[in-house]
Protein backbone atom coordinates (compact mmCIF):
# COMPACT_ATOMS: atom_id res chain seq x y z
CA UNK A 1 0.00 0.00 0.00
CA UNK A 2 1.75 3.03 -1.22
CA UNK A 3 1.68 5.85 2.04
CA UNK A 4 1.65 9.13 0.60
CA UNK A 5 -0.80 11.88 -0.09
CA UNK A 6 -3.42 11.69 -2.35
CA UNK A 7 -2.98 7.47 -2.82
CA UNK A 8 -4.30 5.35 -1.92
CA UNK A 9 -7.34 5.85 0.22
CA UNK A 10 -5.83 5.04 3.80
CA UNK A 11 -4.04 8.00 4.32
CA UNK A 12 -5.43 11.67 5.80
CA UNK A 13 -6.99 12.77 2.31
CA UNK A 14 -6.30 16.64 3.74
CA UNK A 15 -1.84 16.24 3.98
CA UNK A 16 -1.27 18.43 1.39
CA UNK A 17 -4.71 20.68 0.63
CA UNK A 18 -5.01 21.96 4.52
CA UNK A 19 -8.45 23.11 5.68
CA UNK A 20 -8.37 26.21 3.90
CA UNK A 21 -11.40 28.03 4.91
CA UNK A 22 -13.71 28.89 2.04
CA UNK A 23 -12.33 26.42 -0.52
CA UNK A 24 -12.81 23.35 -1.44
CA UNK A 25 -11.70 20.31 -2.79
CA UNK A 26 -12.25 17.60 -5.65
CA UNK A 27 -11.34 13.90 -5.15
CA UNK A 28 -10.63 11.70 -8.42
CA UNK A 29 -11.50 8.12 -7.15
CA UNK A 30 -9.84 4.59 -8.76
CA UNK A 31 -10.42 1.40 -8.33
CA UNK A 32 -7.93 -1.22 -9.59
CA UNK A 33 -8.44 -4.73 -10.22
CA UNK A 34 -7.03 -6.77 -7.32
CA UNK A 35 -7.03 -4.54 -4.46
CA UNK A 36 -9.75 -3.98 -2.50
CA UNK A 37 -8.91 0.03 -1.41
CA UNK A 38 -9.83 2.82 -3.51
CA UNK A 39 -7.30 5.44 -4.74
CA UNK A 40 -7.30 9.02 -4.69
CA UNK A 41 -6.25 12.06 -6.16
CA UNK A 42 -6.83 15.35 -5.05
CA UNK A 43 -6.78 19.10 -5.98
CA UNK A 44 -7.83 22.09 -4.12
CA UNK A 45 -10.04 24.46 -6.01
CA UNK A 46 -11.63 28.68 -5.05
CA UNK A 47 -14.82 26.96 -6.39
CA UNK A 48 -17.76 27.26 -3.67
CA UNK A 49 -20.02 24.30 -3.23
CA UNK A 50 -22.87 27.51 -3.96
CA UNK A 51 -21.62 26.89 -7.89
CA UNK A 52 -20.15 23.99 -8.01
CA UNK A 53 -23.48 22.26 -10.26
CA UNK A 54 -20.90 21.01 -13.10
CA UNK A 55 -17.68 20.93 -11.11
CA UNK A 56 -16.95 17.08 -10.84
CA UNK A 57 -17.86 16.67 -14.62
CA UNK A 58 -14.76 19.06 -15.64
CA UNK A 59 -12.68 17.59 -13.49
CA UNK A 60 -13.48 14.26 -14.40
CA UNK A 61 -13.68 14.66 -18.23
CA UNK A 62 -10.36 16.73 -18.19
CA UNK A 63 -8.77 13.15 -16.87
CA UNK A 64 -10.67 11.40 -18.66
CA UNK A 65 -9.67 13.43 -21.87
CA UNK A 66 -5.43 13.51 -21.00
CA UNK A 67 -4.37 10.95 -18.17
CA UNK A 68 -6.74 7.82 -18.53
CA UNK A 69 -5.55 7.08 -21.67
CA UNK A 70 -2.15 6.24 -20.84
CA UNK A 71 -3.51 4.58 -17.05
CA UNK A 72 -4.13 0.79 -17.24
CA UNK A 73 -7.41 -0.46 -18.28
CA UNK A 74 -6.95 -2.54 -14.68
CA UNK A 75 -7.84 0.73 -13.74
CA UNK A 76 -11.50 2.62 -13.49
CA UNK A 77 -12.04 6.40 -12.77
CA UNK A 78 -14.85 5.90 -10.47
CA UNK A 79 -15.89 9.02 -9.77
CA UNK A 80 -14.93 12.75 -8.92
CA UNK A 81 -16.41 14.17 -5.84
CA UNK A 82 -16.82 17.70 -4.65
CA UNK A 83 -16.00 18.56 -0.99
CA UNK A 84 -16.39 21.73 0.60
CA UNK A 85 -14.19 22.60 3.20
CA UNK A 86 -16.08 25.78 4.48
CA UNK A 87 -15.83 24.30 8.11
CA UNK A 88 -12.22 24.12 8.69
CA UNK A 89 -10.57 20.86 8.67
CA UNK A 90 -11.41 17.27 8.95
CA UNK A 91 -11.76 15.48 5.94
CA UNK A 92 -13.77 18.00 4.13
CA UNK A 93 -18.17 17.46 3.50
CA UNK A 94 -19.18 15.93 0.36
CA UNK A 95 -21.37 17.97 -1.73
CA UNK A 96 -21.81 16.35 -5.10
CA UNK A 97 -20.01 13.45 -7.59
CA UNK A 98 -20.07 12.69 -10.76
CA UNK A 99 -18.97 9.21 -12.16
CA UNK A 100 -20.71 5.66 -12.44
CA UNK A 101 -17.73 3.62 -12.37
CA UNK A 102 -17.08 3.01 -15.94
CA UNK A 103 -14.17 4.75 -16.94
CA UNK A 104 -11.53 2.31 -17.32
CA UNK A 105 -7.90 3.04 -18.60
CA UNK A 106 -6.85 2.58 -22.10
CA UNK A 107 -3.78 1.09 -21.72
CA UNK A 108 -3.55 -2.65 -22.18
CA UNK A 109 0.44 -3.01 -21.47
CA UNK A 110 1.92 -3.89 -18.37
CA UNK A 111 2.49 -1.65 -15.61
CA UNK A 112 4.77 -0.98 -12.27
CA UNK A 113 2.99 -2.87 -8.70
CA UNK A 114 0.28 -0.29 -6.95
CA UNK A 115 3.47 0.31 -5.02
CA UNK A 116 4.88 2.81 -7.41
CA UNK A 117 3.44 5.92 -8.28
CA UNK A 118 3.95 8.76 -10.93
CA UNK A 119 4.85 11.67 -8.67
CA UNK A 120 3.32 15.29 -9.75
CA UNK A 121 4.01 18.49 -7.78
CA UNK A 122 1.11 21.26 -8.10
CA UNK A 123 3.60 24.16 -8.02
CA UNK A 124 2.34 27.52 -7.27
CA UNK A 125 3.88 31.21 -7.49
CA UNK A 126 5.22 30.96 -3.83
CA UNK A 127 8.75 29.68 -3.70
CA UNK A 128 9.42 26.85 -0.93
CA UNK A 129 7.85 23.05 -0.26
CA UNK A 130 5.56 24.04 1.65
CA UNK A 131 4.01 26.32 -0.84
CA UNK A 132 3.21 23.46 -3.31
CA UNK A 133 1.54 20.29 -3.15
CA UNK A 134 1.73 16.99 -5.14
CA UNK A 135 -0.21 14.11 -6.09
CA UNK A 136 1.26 10.24 -6.52
CA UNK A 137 -1.07 9.10 -9.70
CA UNK A 138 -1.56 5.31 -9.89
CA UNK A 139 -1.94 2.81 -12.79
CA UNK A 140 0.15 4.95 -15.19
CA UNK A 141 4.25 3.65 -15.36
CA UNK A 142 4.28 1.70 -18.04
CA UNK A 143 6.83 -1.25 -17.73
CA UNK A 144 8.66 -0.03 -20.74
CA UNK A 145 9.07 3.55 -19.73
CA UNK A 146 11.10 2.86 -17.07
CA UNK A 147 13.96 2.23 -16.16
CA UNK A 148 16.27 -0.11 -13.31
CA UNK A 149 17.36 2.78 -11.93
CA UNK A 150 13.50 3.95 -11.19
CA UNK A 151 14.09 6.77 -14.01
CA UNK A 152 11.39 7.89 -16.65
CA UNK A 153 12.25 7.34 -20.41
CA UNK A 154 13.00 11.04 -21.82
CA UNK A 155 10.02 10.34 -24.43
CA UNK A 156 7.85 9.33 -21.91
CA UNK A 157 8.78 11.66 -19.72
CA UNK A 158 8.06 14.40 -22.85
CA UNK A 159 4.99 12.71 -22.83
CA UNK A 160 3.19 13.02 -19.62
CA UNK A 161 4.27 16.53 -19.51
CA UNK A 162 2.32 17.17 -22.44
CA UNK A 163 -0.77 15.56 -20.93
CA UNK A 164 -0.18 16.96 -17.00
CA UNK A 165 -0.10 20.59 -18.95
CA UNK A 166 -3.03 19.77 -20.98
CA UNK A 167 -5.29 18.43 -18.09
CA UNK A 168 -3.96 21.91 -16.03
CA UNK A 169 -5.49 23.56 -19.07
CA UNK A 170 -9.07 21.89 -18.87
CA UNK A 171 -9.28 22.86 -15.54
CA UNK A 172 -9.07 26.39 -15.97
CA UNK A 173 -12.72 26.64 -14.85
CA UNK A 174 -12.03 24.57 -11.64
CA UNK A 175 -9.59 26.94 -10.46
CA UNK A 176 -7.10 24.96 -9.16
CA UNK A 177 -5.04 25.76 -5.94
CA UNK A 178 -2.92 24.88 -2.61
CA UNK A 179 -4.72 25.28 0.26
CA UNK A 180 -1.52 25.40 2.58
CA UNK A 181 -2.18 23.47 6.06
CA UNK A 182 1.37 24.07 6.91
CA UNK A 183 0.23 28.02 7.24
CA UNK A 184 -3.58 28.41 7.37
CA UNK A 185 -3.34 32.41 7.49
CA UNK A 186 -2.04 31.76 3.99
CA UNK A 187 -4.97 32.29 1.51
CA UNK A 188 -5.16 29.27 -1.17
CA UNK A 189 -2.23 30.01 -3.96
CA UNK A 190 -3.63 29.02 -7.62
CA UNK A 191 -1.89 26.48 -9.41
CA UNK A 192 0.86 27.41 -12.08
CA UNK A 193 2.21 24.16 -13.03
CA UNK A 194 1.58 20.41 -12.67
CA UNK A 195 5.14 19.42 -12.54
CA UNK A 196 5.71 15.53 -13.31
CA UNK A 197 8.82 14.24 -12.27
CA UNK A 198 11.25 12.12 -13.76
CA UNK A 199 12.46 10.21 -11.01
CA UNK A 200 8.84 7.78 -9.90
CA UNK A 201 7.52 7.55 -6.49
CA UNK A 202 7.93 4.03 -4.71
CA UNK A 203 6.70 2.84 -0.88
CA UNK A 204 8.70 3.38 1.86
CA UNK A 205 7.98 -0.06 3.87
CA UNK A 206 10.14 -0.90 7.10
CA UNK A 207 10.60 -4.81 7.08
CA UNK A 208 9.46 -6.87 9.97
Amino acid sequence: MFMGTDYPAKVNLMSNTGPGTGYSQLEWRFSMTGDPDDYFCTMGTLIESSTATNIPQVAFDAWVANVLPVQSDQLILKAVEFKSLNAGGGAGTSESWFGNGTAIGGYGGGVLPQNCALLVRKVTGLTGRKHRGRMYVPGILHEDFVSNTGLLTNAAWGALVARFNQLLIDLADVQPVVNHKSDPGLAATPITRLDVQQLIATQRRRLR
